[in-house]
């Protein structure tokens, strides 16, 4: 999730507490997603739209459909999205902005390539990109792959830099 300088996502203000807010309020939203690996894209989707963002109050309510999006499937969850095969498996960029992405399937990318925007899509709460790695491109069968940045995992509430 993209922070500020103070480390937040977006100005905290009371109506953040009361009501949903636009993605555009955001630091991330519209920011470039950088490819973290070598490799061929094998799945693209950007056709989803980017919906408002849920903290305090609003949060609440949005926590209390998750079942619905669980059960509409991987787009519901994931929002536009890149998949791009890599030694070791597959790495899976979800939540990217509405028509952002700039890579196409079977095209090869580099690390720190632009493959697209930081959005809100799918399952999400406020803007940011999810990131992980499987071992199959099929979703419904496909395990978890372990993933670390730079050979090591993030410690909670950890920044990565590039």
């Amino acid at each position: 999730m993209p922070v500020d300088d103070s480390g937040r996502s977006a100005p905290f203000t009371f109506g953040s507490l009361l009501r949903p807010e636009p993605p555009e309020n955001f630091v991330g939203f519209g920011r470039s997603v950088l490819s973290p690996v070598a490799g061929t894209v094998v799945a693209s989707h950007d056709t989803e739209r980017d919906h408002l963002s849920y903290r305090g109050m609003s949060s609440i309510g949005y926590t209390l459909t998750q079942k619905r999006r669980a059960e509409a499937g991987w787009l519901a969850l994931a929002g536009n999205h890149v998949m791009i095969r890599c030694d070791g498996g597959v790495v899976v960029l979800c939540h990217l902005q509405r028509r952002s992405t700039r890579v196409r399937v079977g095209q090869h990318v580099e690390i720190g390539e632009e493959i697209g925007l930081c959005g809100n899509s799918g399952n999400s709460t406020e803007p940011h990109v999810h990131v992980q790695a499987i071992d199959s491109v099929d979703i419904d069968n496909a395990a978890a792959v372990p993933i670390t940045f730079n050979g090591a995992m993030p410690s909670n509430r950890g920044i990565v830099t590039v």
